[in-house]
């Protein structure tokens, strides 16, 4: 009798806990909307082209729009524009090696615009 009930309490304690974890990475899921674009299997495994939407930042692909979207980031709010001060910055924000590729022509990934995203206020 002893063994059915610690067992009763185990299968309780696990099943308490699993509904906790669950709703946690529930509420995280919803308002966390940078893991929704970072783990949306449509933007990792898709062989399709970003969906073509209206340019609302001509400094900005097609691509990066639709990852800043996705990321609860409105393009449009964005400069189109960098002045000096951005560009100094950018470089304390990035480090100069990465501000120095990004500047040579590499494209800017979304870890870069979150380091960096106090610099464009």
């Amino acid at each position: 009798m002893f063994i059915f009930k610690l067992i009763w309490n185990l299968l309780a304690v696990l099943g308490i806990l699993t509904v906790t974890a669950l709703g946690v990475l529930v509420y995280v899921w919803f308002t966390q909307p940078f893991l929704q674009a970072v783990f949306q299997p449509s933007m990792i495994w898709s062989d399709q082209e970003v969906p073509a939407e209206t340019d609302s930042n001509p400094a900005l692909s097609a691509e990066q729009e639709a990852i800043l979207r996705s990321s609860g980031v409105d393009p449009a709010s964005l400069p189109s524009e960098i002045t000096p001060e951005m560009e100094v910055c950018f470089e304390e924000k990035l480090g100069a090696e990465r501000y120095a590729e990004i500047k040579a022509g590499s494209e800017p990934t979304v870890t870069d615009f979150f380091k960096a995203q106090s610099c464009l206020s």
